[in-house]
């Protein structure tokens, strides 16, 4: 939005995995932007972003 909060998550491609696609959206809904300007005021504009989960041996332990 103009104040550079995330209005609005679409999910293009899946990760394969429900809880890593929530935990995706659920991280980029807390980012803050800077916001788009036009003629000196700010916008809303969109932004493309890819999200990458690196899992290490002692992380699938905190899910059983």
């Amino acid at each position: 939005d103009k104040d550079g909060e995330v209005a609005k998550i679409e999910l293009l491609h899946s990760s394969g995995y429900k809880i890593l696609d929530k935990k995706a959206k659920q991280t980029i809904k807390r980012w803050r932007f800077k916001p788009a300007y036009s003629l000196g005021a700010p916008i809303i504009s969109q932004v493309l972003v890819s999200v990458r989960f690196s899992l290490d041996e002692n992380s699938s332990n905190q899910y059983k």
